[in-house]
């Protein structure tokens, strides 16, 4: 029986950009786009979303397509373009115990995650390229003290249970990811912003504008009694950001996008579930 959580990492690389999805013991199957022109950055931009996810928990054990994100871990790398995701993987794995395996996992349970997990990784490609998706991610290419605004949305989707979330700078700027564990819009909501605070520089000066009108008050609150919103609450009150209501469905163009966006990948994850 398999105690230590585990996940399992797929991917699937096209010449402008690749699909990523991770599936966890925990039955959180995550998925979203990279702009990551190759393998071995799209697995890595996978590693990492992984990791922040699970941040609280102490010991992970995770498999990924290659032995890269373990190299990267135990050894300096000399490969100036992995610099920046060493200091990230090291960041996130400080005081944790964190195992890699290389490869398709042998454990009937593991095998079987891994399978829902390259499955997913396909659908989200297939995603991407049907919707006319402008297949750009987490990757700012905005200087890093360059003011930008971006949108950030959520949806839900009751009748399936599961839910997508967005945020979007500009074509070239934007993320989206679905789970079948958002329990409601107003997490869909939170996961955007919280996405996108992680893909954001802190130096970065930035405006968020979210039509979740009820979630931007408690937000821009010191305190409302919950205290599940003070870690969001931290980073918009220790960095340079600035939080605002927009009306949805009101021609604002991020708004527009990000909503686009969620829920498609909201529909998205409803149906790889169904045809799972």
């Amino acid at each position: 029986m398999h105690t230590t959580p585990a996940a399992i990492i797929a991917i699937s690389q096209h010449p402008t950009h690749g699909a990523w999805s991770y599936t966890t013991t925990d039955n959180d199957p995550q998925f979203g786009i990279s702009p990551a022109t190759n393998a071995a950055e799209t697995e890595l931009a996978a590693v990492l979303r992984l990791l922040h996810a699970t941040r609280n928990q102490p010991h992970l054990t995770i498999y990924t397509p290659t032995n890269l994100p373990r190299r990267l871990h135990h050894q300096p790398t000399r490969h100036p373009q992995h610099h920046t995701y060493q200091r990230k993987l090291q960041k996130l794995t400080a005081g944790r115990t964190i195992t890699y395996h290389t490869g398709t996992p042998t454990h009937t349970h593991l095998a079987h995650l891994s399978h829902q997990a390259r499955k997913l990784a396909r659908h989200a490609a297939r995603y991407a390229n049907s919707n006319n998706a402008h297949t750009e991610g987490p990757g700012i290419t905005h200087p890093p003290r360059q003011h930008i605004t971006a949108a950030t949305d959520g949806s839900y989707l009751p009748e399936t249970g599961v839910g997508g979330w967005a945020y979007y700078i500009d074509h070239h700027n934007w993320q989206a990811g679905g789970t079948p564990r958002g329990g409601s819009a107003h997490q869909m909501e939170l996961a955007a912003i919280t996405q996108l605070l992680h893909a954001t520089n802190t130096q970065q000066p930035l405006t968020i504008v979210c039509d979740a009108k009820t979630l931007v008050q408690q937000l821009n609150q010191p305190q409302d009694g919950n205290p599940t919103l003070d870690p969001i609450r931290h980073q918009l009150t220790s960095r340079n950001i600035t939080l605002q209501w927009v009306r949805g469905h009101n021609g604002h163009t991020g708004n527009t996008a990000a909503d686009r966006a969620a829920r498609g990948a909201a529909r998205h994850q409803a149906r790889t579930l169904t045809s799972t």
